[in-house]
């Protein structure tokens, strides 16, 4: 771990693996909350997210404890006795799931746990599905400018947007914009 350098994106990525790997301890080792929080916490010291990854894991493990939470791999039936009958069921072999674990930048034990889990197109995708970067979604500020309008001021900037069918007011960016206030019209409240 280290101090911030202030980059959006280097805070974002270290609280997605902070969250990954406490959420990991807490619903699957069973480390007590206050262990992996605190862990995962120290994982993003000195950025703005340090505070947010031990809020999301103390959620997780109340919503765990209500049952409001589903845990795919706990429900599984198939053996996990020995690790003789692991490494028979794993879709990769123990040198395609560390080339897996090194590519995707994920944990070698948690390719491991997923290969003894998943057929191995399903782990594929699974993989390329974590590596993905999510939209952004800002609301337009109607009293400044309407959503179409937004998304045409961003798509001639440059930005790869469009209209949510879901959310009217809501427009949505793709392709790691980075930090929302870097984007043209943040500073004319033209969104929130």
């Amino acid at each position: 771990h280290g101090t911030s350098t202030g980059d959006p994106k280097e805070s974002s990525a270290a609280a997605r693996i902070a969250l990954r790997m406490g959420s990991f301890q807490i619903l699957f080792l069973k480390t007590p909350v206050y262990c992996a929080a605190s862990e995962a916490s120290k994982l993003v010291r000195g950025h703005k997210a340090q505070h947010y990854v031990k809020e999301v894991l103390q959620g997780l493990r109340i919503m765990h404890k209500a049952g409001d939470l589903e845990v795919p791999l706990e429900s599984s039936e198939r053996a996990r006795n020995s690790e003789a009958s692991s490494l028979a069921r794993c879709a990769l072999s123990p040198e395609e799931e560390l080339a897996s674990a090194v590519k995707n930048s994920l944990p070698h034990w948690l390719i491991h746990g997923l290969s003894a889990e998943l057929p191995a197109e399903e782990l594929r995708k699974w993989t390329e599905f974590q590596q993905q970067v999510p939209s952004l979604a800002l609301r337009a500020n109607r009293l400044r400018t309407s959503p179409h309008k937004l998304v045409a001021d961003l798509q001639a900037e440059g930005f790869n947007c469009t209209v949510s069918e879901a959310f009217p007011d809501a427009v949505l960016v793709y392709g790691g914009v980075g930090c929302f206030t870097s984007i043209p019209g943040f500073d004319e409240g033209h969104f929130v």
